[in-house]
């Protein structure tokens, strides 16, 4: 295959050449090695931490450490009740706070549905569907209006193409596509009037398109790339949290110890008796349920968020959301109308004030 020649400074018919294919599309053959080769058309999945370890981290925080001891220690003195309803109520808070970020997180993954299950493309000769996972480079894609853009690809023919590319630029605009080379320097592969990239769709019109990218090695992939790189920071309210936790269970630890040597040397208290107590203590001291309340909390709020499409992905996020007091954005047409309207007029060294709002021919100037 030869690439040497940018794909989007070729000629339509230097591009089938550039990928070693034709108007008719690949051969069954070629496309099940370009397939080896490349791999499936398919993002990868970022890896996330699996169940158990989840759970091990909503059991292992400073205060849970604290009750884990002190129920063993209950039940070390024989007092096995105790010590069972102490891990108890432990074990259920975990599964109570792991459930409820768990379902947080599933409403992100309509982010994974931008791109189509099957796509329309020639091969042999012959036009057929295809799973996505299956398209190679070289590959001649067929798509028409509404259709979703499966794979980056270069234009062959067209007929009044319109891209929209607001899920990979923002522009909500549909951008004009064209068959013809560009040769224009100084643009980026996103401006090129030549190219279409996968997660995105068609406007309007219909096109022909040579595939010459697929998986990760798309913009949309990339972009996915860049995304699972960055490493997570825990936020303010996550610092805030373990901060209060050390602390409380310092003084737990502390008010424990006090009482247990009360009890033993000047009550006189038997060592188990005193034990006990302080046990009893420590657990009434400790906020259990602090996590799971704060966990709720964030959980009930990201579900309304969700119920406005407002994707949050992490529950701690949240809070640094809250805390936002200035957005700055350039990007007129998304966040807002699109539209100025005169409200003040000064001319000939007089002020008048305009009434109406938009492109409607409704209002009045009045001094």
């Amino acid at each position: 295959m030869i690439t040497s020649l940018p794909v989007y400074a070729a000629d339509p018919l230097e591009v089938y050449q550039l990928y070693e294919t034709s108007p008719e599309g690949l051969t069954e053959g070629e496309a099940s090695a370009r397939l080896n080769l490349y791999g499936p058309n398919s993002l990868i999945a970022p890896s996330h931490p699996v169940s158990w370890h989840k759970m091990i981290v909503y059991i292992s925080h400073p205060m849970a450490l604290l009750l884990w001891g002190a129920g063993a220690g209950a039940a070390l003195t024989g007092h096995f009740h105790m010590g069972a309803i102490i891990l108890m109520i432990l074990v259920l808070n975990a599964i109570s706070s792991y459930w409820r970020e768990y379902r947080a997180s599933k409403a992100v993954d309509v982010l994974n549905n931008l791109l189509p299950v099957y796509a329309r493309i020639i091969r042999d000769g012959k036009e057929m569907h295809l799973p996505v996972r299956e398209l190679v480079p070289g590959d001649v894609l067929i798509l028409a209006e509404g259709d979703n853009i499966p794979a980056d690809a270069r234009v062959v023919e067209e007929f009044g193409l319109r891209v929209n590319n607001s899920v990979l630029t923002g522009e909500t605009v549909p951008a004009r596509k064209t068959a013809d080379k560009s040769t224009q320097p100084g643009l980026t592969e996103i401006e090129r009037p030549n190219l279409i990239y996968a997660g995105t769709s068609v406007f309007s019109g219909t096109v022909r398109a040579v595939v010459y990218a697929t998986g990760m090695s798309t913009q949309f992939g990339r972009i996915a790339n860049l995304s699972q790189a960055v490493k997570e920071e825990a936020s303010l309210l996550q610092h805030q949290m373990a901060h209060i936790s050390r602390i409380i269970t310092g003084i737990a630890l502390v008010t424990g110890f006090i009482v247990f040597s009360v009890s033993l040397f000047d009550l006189g208290t038997s060592i188990d008796d005193a034990l006990m107590l302080s046990i009893g203590i420590i657990v009434a001291v400790v906020p259990e349920g602090l996590v799971s309340t704060v966990t709720l909390t964030l959980a009930i709020a990201v579900q309304r968020l969700a119920q406005k499409k407002i994707l949050v992905k992490k529950l701690a996020s949240l809070e640094t959301l809250g805390s936002v007091s200035v957005i700055c954005t350039d990007k007129s047409g998304t966040l807002t109308q699109n539209q100025m309207t005169v409200r003040r007029i000064w001319v000939n060294g007089r002020h008048y004030h305009v009434s109406g709002v938009g492109y409607e021919p409704v209002g009045q100037i009045n001094p």
